[in-house]
């Protein structure tokens, strides 16, 4: 009998100190709902933009204590690059990294948070984000569409037109087929009687080399030169006055 007695205290003591532990962390990850987010990205593996993507993920599954799960997804895995927005919009991806100026199609203001003609430097965009209202007019455009963001990087000038024509004056992009996605880029380029065209990162180098078109523009030297450009193009336009630098960042579903 006594024998059960203490049986049967061990097992109330262990029940009560389970409670104890569990009431202890109630602000850790026991009994708290737990999320699988699937994120997807305007980037394929071969550029060195989803990086940054892939470093954002690892932290949030770090600091969530596992109360989020996140996966990476590069562009074409579950939806096109330029298919993104919507995806996490419409809630069928949980987030989606981006640079901003791919959906002015949706918003012009999205033109100008990716970046800026001539203008903002990476120093410029951090004063504007972080210390002149930058961020919270971000979130509040993309707030329209269901999205919460977060930007997650900065580039650096980008390193100019890559072409297979010389161009030495204005005229020679005269009937160029010229790739950018920027719309502040492609008016400029029409008005000296170019044909800007949008195309995904992923697709430039074979568009490159197919001659599908005659030049293109995307990111900084080393991300251009990992995508081999220099392979497929013989010509390198300096300055680049169409993009001094980029924001990239994170789309998140706010019903996620």
């Amino acid at each position: 009998m006594e024998k059960r007695r203490v049986e049967f205290m061990k097992r109330k003591g262990f029940v009560c100190l389970v409670v104890i532990i569990v009431l202890a962390l109630g602000t850790s990850v026991f009994g708290q709902d737990r999320f699988r987010w699937r994120a997807g990205s305007t980037w394929t593996p071969a550029i060195n933009l989803i990086d940054s993507d892939r470093y954002f993920v690892k932290i949030v599954n770090e600091m969530s204590g596992g109360r989020i799960t996140m996966t990476h997804h590069p562009a074409g895995e579950i939806v096109p690059a330029f298919e993104l927005f919507d995806a996490v919009a419409k809630g069928a991806l949980e987030a989606g990294f981006d640079w901003p100026s791919y959906w002015a199609s949706k918003n012009t203001a999205f033109d100008l948070f990716g970046s800026v003609n001539f203008w903002f430097t990476p120093g410029d965009y951090l004063t504007w984000v972080y210390h002149g209202g930058g961020l919270q007019i971000i979130r509040e455009i993309f707030g329209k569409y269901n999205l919460y963001y977060i930007p997650t990087g900065l580039t650096p000038s980008e390193s100019g037109f890559r072409t297979n024509k010389p161009i030495r004056s204005l005229a020679d992009y005269k009937g160029m087929t010229i790739r950018t996605p920027m719309a502040q880029t492609m008016w400029i380029l029409e008005q000296i009687g170019a044909k800007p065209v949008k195309i995904p990162g992923g697709e430039i180098y074979m568009a490159l080399k197919l001659g599908t078109i005659d030049g293109a523009e995307f990111s900084n030297v080393s991300c251009d030169w990992g995508m081999k450009f220099q392979e497929v193009t013989k010509y390198w336009n300096v300055p680049c006055w169409f993009q001094p630098s980029s924001l990239l960042g994170v789309m998140i579903n706010l019903d996620a």
